[in-house]
């Protein structure tokens, strides 16, 4: 399996390019999903035949998910790696809908449970904005669909991915509106903390993706391992300094798609992440890691489709071929 960092894995332009961008959603246009799903469904057998290391990635990840939900007296999911791979292909359209304020609330999202409604609307009262920890699990884009269409919140979406100023480009041709509120960043300085600060004194709602490590050496600085799915895997510790930054209340949100829908589920982080002093910081950053990866091994776990993470995740930084 490759060792090479995620970020640097060639992406699948004729996918996620901005031709390939509008000529998706003419095809929905045109004819809507059934025509899509046709037009993309030879393509994803190609790409799942070809992309060797992509798929050892999903059916390792799916061998530990079965074996955790064995734990756990869950029954066998069942899932393969095709079926992630055309699910991934299906989130493709949630989130060119998404951008575009497409998805219809009760028609196209709801709630997944009666707890996650009670969590947005008192935040969404609530005079300070919320940090909210996305990840790649699930289509994140319906989540800030909701907030601006059911609270009138603005969400900001921070993007560290170094494919993010094409991503920027790519939404200013299909939804120029929403990608206004994408901020593609390579790292995070005073000048962002301060900005994303002023959101939030505003009101605004701040989502950062908390998944996935960032481009580089993966040292001890930067990430921290933590149990997920019967093992260690490495985290960033990113947005929980951005959390200790902003002082403002975290949650996390999961928009994950079952059964013809995409189900809305948020959970209470934390009042306020508070890292203390220097000599207490790893220990705390420790724990907030491995509070959100169970969380996120949670969601995983119910709901395997939505593993959108195709790489070795638990992959060890032996040398620099790792970043």
């Amino acid at each position: 399996m490759s060792d090479v960092h995620w970020s640097r894995q060639e992406e699948r332009k004729s996918l996620t390019g901005i031709l390939g961008f509008k000529i998706l959603w003419a095809l929905y246009c045109l004819g809507g999903r059934p025509l899509f799903t046709a037009a993309l469904l030879p393509v994803i057998l190609v790409f799942w035949l070809t992309g060797k290391t992509q798929r050892q990635a999903v059916e390792g990840f799916l061998t530990r998910m079965e074996r955790e939900r064995k734990k756990a007296g869950m029954a066998p999911s069942g899932t393969t790696s095709f079926e992630v791979f055309f699910s991934f292909a299906q989130s493709i359209l949630e989130k060119m809908v998404a951008w575009r304020s497409g998805l219809k609330w009760n028609e196209h999202v709801v709630y997944g449970d009666e707890e996650t409604p009670k969590l947005l609307i008192r935040l969404a009262q609530a005079p300070r904005g919320t940090l909210v920890l996305a990840s790649h699990l699930g289509v994140a884009e319906a989540s800030r669909a909701l907030s601006e269409t059911q609270f009138k919140k603005t969400v900001n979406v921070l993007m560290f991915d170094r494919h993010a100023p094409r991503f920027k480009r790519m939404m200013d041709e299909v939804a120029p509106e929403a990608s206004q509120h994408i901020w593609a960043v390579d790292e995070l300085g005073l000048d962002t903390a301060e900005r994303l600060r002023e959101a939030i004194d505003a009101g605004d709602w701040v989502a950062i993706a908390a998944d996935r490590t960032p481009l580089g050496e993966l040292d001890d600085k930067r990430t921290v391992a933590v149990p997920f799915m019967g093992d260690d895997a490495r985290f960033p510790v990113g947005p929980f300094v951005l959390a200790n930054l902003l002082k403002c209340h975290v949650i996390t949100i999961f928009a994950l798609r079952d059964a013809g829908k995409i189900k809305i589920f948020a959970r209470d982080f934390a009042p306020e992440v508070a890292l203390g002093r220097r000599q207490e910081r790893p220990e705390r950053l420790k724990a907030y890691v491995g509070q959100y990866a169970q969380t996120l091994e949670h969601f995983a776990m119910h709901y395997p489709l939505n593993w959108f993470n195709f790489y070795d995740y638990w992959a060890r930084p032996n040398s620099k071929k790792d970043v």
